[in-house]
């Protein structure tokens, strides 16, 4: 018997209505689109990981949201200036989009304890 993948067995936990969601779910790339999106994703898993590894798990959803408008300000301000320099965009985009899932990972998967605080469970 084969193996199951973590995928598979995330996928036989879920209820009914997250099946029928996740199957009806189109796949939204063409091939060369989804490698572009493959390589967009790992970059920011990466910038994930180097945050993580330089600052502490968000304390609260309100650090998080703070963090997350400090990058966003970065994305529309390279949006504005009158040459769009779209390397820095696109590393600014990635930020933010590692920003966003370290709010999943530290403040909605992750509990939070009482005092916040880093991976330990110690407050700051």
């Amino acid at each position: 018997m084969k193996k199951k993948t973590p995928r598979q067995r995330q996928i036989e936990r879920m209820d009914k209505k997250e099946k029928t969601m996740y199957e009806k779910t189109p796949v939204p790339f063409q091939p060369e689109e989804a490698n572009q999106a493959i390589s967009i994703t790992t970059a920011m898993i990466a910038e994930v990981k180097r945050a993580r590894d330089q600052f502490a798990l968000f304390s609260s959803p309100h650090e998080a949201l703070g963090v997350l408008y400090e990058e966003y300000n970065e994305v529309k301000d390279e949006i504005f200036k009158h040459v769009v320099d779209r390397q820095k965009l696109q590393i600014e985009a990635v930020q933010l989009g590692a920003m966003c899932i370290r709010l999943i990972l530290d403040c909605c998967i992750q509990p939070l304890n009482n005092k916040g605080g880093n991976r330990n469970g110690k407050g700051n």
